[in-house]
């Protein structure tokens, strides 16, 4: 039998009917989905009048000026946790502190906090929490005074309600502006306990911005849907934006599920959680600063309508751990993940196909040796990251990154420390004889490095069917890129260089979509790299998640050099003759 040509290197037949697959867990996306109840009217209409609001926001100053430095572990946040348990037990609530510590993650060092609970009995012990956060970050940044006589106003207006169904937790929670640890000593309370209805946060209702629900997801979970319908109901009634955002939105947000947020905590440890905010996503805001007795009020009011819903209904309506929705349809987040991973079996086909068919004379062992080695150099980056960490040359944490708003102290030294490593560990994995390799690579229409691509699409294939038992939703990122670059070994018969570099380049908008995602939700701009090194060191992103993210970075590396002779790279030299012939006026 003779040699293939490279025209049909790629088996595009194969790949036409794999494609059957992606197309059915699409009927079984679209056939699933439903559409979603129309949340119920609550049994308790809001009963705050802007009168009441008026007075709110005076406490609220007088609380600011009695407490003016409220940073997690200050005699400030002390004293100001003492302050919010006197004034509910003043409402004959059954009112205690809660101790709790955390890591500071700029420095390293234990903090303590405090949280202050507060419980009014209801018929029965199904819960719903309702919280704020008490504390303020450096220079007030994050500060909500607002929150707290918010949250003492909604006590006593549920305390004075006859017959109340549910129990009501009301907490004052510390560390928002840390790294949220006291949401997370909420969190572990709450979990052992159960029977936990809802949990909603109340986050710097002042702080000028028009009145939202912030459903992001954290972890393996979002909010629940019936949860999510009833709060956005509750604020559209109140003037508030009802959106949470378009489908690419959510996807994305699942996608990544990092949330800045306290409500975050909770949802990790699959509670029903969300928050309710007139405050940027950072924390940097104060939220008193532009309190208006309307926006104010409306929100107080929103939240009150959200607890007459949760009064009125016997169960939230669920579409399991996450969904996707749009003004008509819900979407199920296992067919969505069921679509996702299908969405990798063609390029698998295909991969394996090339190998089958096309191994023979090849020198696999060395190709796989390239490749591991390549994977090694990527997991070791990420590797060193947790040593820097450990050593005290990073900000450490607990499960979760600084706030941006806080990311003022940059380690220039360990960044340069950790570069220096990438660049030594990737030479070291690439070997002695990748510019003979790259040079070899250009004397035929395939390639002696063929092998070497094909292992590598074989191994950027594996990184991402592992990485859907970690996190299904991240694998859109890399999905797209590789029905891209799964025929580059044809490339060079196939496209012309330059088609064939503007489709390797479309390869990559899945992860430039990441960190885009990551840049706007976070408000990091140049600080995004800075920021996502933080989210693998502190271990925000699960830790076997950030190796296959490495092992795959690698990878992606290895495929870069082995593409040279298929994909118009700009060469130095070229670049410079070309500088040179314009400067000197010879191109027009």
């Amino acid at each position: 039998m003779g040699r293939r040509r490279p025209l049909d290197f790629v088996g595009w037949r194969l790949y036409r009917r794999a494609m059957l697959v992606p197309v059915l867990a699409l009927l079984v996306l679209l056939v699933t989905s439903f559409r979603a109840d129309v949340p119920v009217q609550g049994a308790l209409p809001p009963t705050l009048a802007n009168e009441q609001a008026a007075k709110m926001l005076d406490d609220a100053a007088a609380f600011e000026k009695l407490f003016p430095d409220r940073q997690p572990g200050s005699p400030g946040s002390i004293d100001s946790a003492q302050w919010m348990l006197e004034r509910f037990k003043e409402l004959d609530l059954r009112a205690r502190t809660r101790p709790a510590t955390t890591i500071d993650p700029a420095t390293g060092s234990s903090v303590g906090l405090v949280n202050v609970e507060a419980t009014l009995p209801g018929r029965t012990r199904e819960l719903v929490v309702i919280y704020a956060h008490r504390d303020s970050g450096r220079d007030g940044r994050g500060s909500d005074a607002t929150g707290q006589v918010a949250l003492l106003s909604l006590a006593k207006e549920l305390a004075a309600t006859r017959d109340l169904r549910r129990t009501y937790l009301f907490v004052s929670t510390d560390g928002a502006t840390l790294n949220g640890g006291g949401a997370r000593a909420l969190a572990d309370r709450l979990e052992t306990r159960g029977a936990v209805v809802a949990i909603i946060g109340m986050d710097r209702l002042g702080a000028g911005e028009r009145l939202r629900v912030d459903a992001a997801p954290s972890g393996p979970h979002a909010p629940p849907l019936g949860l999510v319908r009833a709060a956005t109901g509750a604020v559209d009634a109140e003037g508030g934006d009802p959106s949470i955002g378009g489908v690419t939105a959510q996807v994305a947000r699942l996608a990544a599920p990092v949330t800045l947020r306290e409500h975050g905590q909770l949802l990790q440890r699959g509670l029903p959680a969300l928050t309710v905010t007139a405050g940027d996503d950072q924390l940097r805001e104060s939220g008193d600063a532009k309190a208006g007795i309307e926006q104010v009020g409306g929100g107080i009011r929103s939240v009150q309508r959200l607890l007459g819903t949760l009064e009125q209904v016997d169960q939230l309506q669920s579409a399991g751990k996450t969904w996707i929705a749009t003004d008509r349809r819900v979407y199920r987040g296992w067919a969505l993940k069921i679509f996702i991973a299908s969405l990798l079996i063609p390029v698998w086909v295909v991969v394996v196909d090339m190998l089958v068919r096309h191994r023979r004379g090849w020198n696999l062992p060395a190709a796989i040796g390239t490749a591991a080695r390549a994977m090694l150099a990527g997991v070791s980056a990420i590797g060193m990251l947790w040593l820097l960490g450990a050593v005290g040359l990073l900000p450490g944490g607990d499960d979760r990154p600084p706030n941006p708003g806080t990311l003022d102290d940059v380690r220039v030294f360990a960044l340069v420390v950790w570069t220096v490593f990438v660049v030594v560990a990737w030479l070291l994995a690439r070997g002695p004889d990748w510019r003979r390799q790259r040079l070899e690579s250009r004397s035929s229409a395939i390639g002696p490095d063929t092998p070497e691509l094909v292992v590598t699409l074989s191994g950027l294939v594996l990184v991402s069917v592992l990485a859907l038992g970690v996190s299904p939703y991240a694998v859109l990122f890399i999905a797209p890129a590789l029905h891209a670059w799964m025929c580059i070994p044809s490339w060079r018969v196939v496209f012309s260089p330059a088609r064939a570099t503007l489709l390797w380049a479309a390869g990559f908008i899945g992860p430039v979509l990441a960190v885009v995602t990551v840049a706007a939700r976070s408000d990091t701009g140049m600080g995004t790299a800075w920021f996502a090194l933080q989210l693998v060191q502190t271990r925000t992103v699960p830790p076997v998640l950030a190796l296959l993210i490495g092992a795959g970075g690698g990878l992606v590396l290895l495929l870069l050099i082995a593409a040279r002779g298929r994909v118009a790279y700009p060469a130095l030299p070229v670049l410079r003759s070309r500088w040179i012939a314009l400067r000197d006026g010879e191109l027009r």
